[in-house]
């Protein structure tokens, strides 16, 4: 979402619609969560996995059956390139331009956030809704952070709303 964020404040006038899930501004990222992510240490794939997901999810609370959603972020995590799940971190952790860039966003805005996200949790985002000119902001309740895992019809729902 920080790149799309980015996007949208360089290239003002091809972005049309910029859509942010599960973000925050500050995106601090621990130095325990980046040093086992430095060293390709399973457990930062542990910690992305197990606080990805509200706690009911955790629990499999999936509406499509069948479906494992933290077995299967595991898995995907797990299929990443040494290096790729640290530089990600730490590119989050070291961007430090969201609000000065959200002001500069001319695109409709979305936020679509997780009430019961433990990553970036919405009160974090506090600040850069307000530095966005006139976001729409949407919470989805019983998410986590993996909104598009946890909650896929309704993100979807509101992606339509604006594109």
């Amino acid at each position: 979402s920080l790149i799309a964020l980015e996007t949208a404040a360089l290239a003002k006038e091809r972005a049309v619609n910029l859509v942010m899930v599960g973000t925050a501004f500050p995106m601090a990222v621990s130095d325990v969560l980046l040093d086992y992510a430095k060293n390709n240490k399973p457990e930062a794939i542990d910690i992305l996995t197990y606080m990805g997901y509200s706690n009911q999810a955790r629990l499999g609370r999936n509406t499509n059956p069948g479906m494992w959603m933290t077995g299967s972020t595991k898995k995907l995590l797990e299929r990443s390139n040494k290096g790729v799940i640290y530089y990600d971190l730490k590119a989050c952790a070291d961007y430090d331009s969201g609000l000065e860039s959200a002001a500069k966003v001319s695109a409709t805005t979305l936020l679509i956030l997780g009430k019961k996200d433990f990553l970036t949790p919405p009160f974090k985002a506090k600040d850069l809704i307000k530095s966005f000119k006139t976001p729409l902001v949407k919470k989805i309740q019983d998410s986590g952070h993996t909104l598009m895992v946890e909650s896929p019809n309704k993100v979807l729902d509101y992606l339509i709303e604006v594109l």
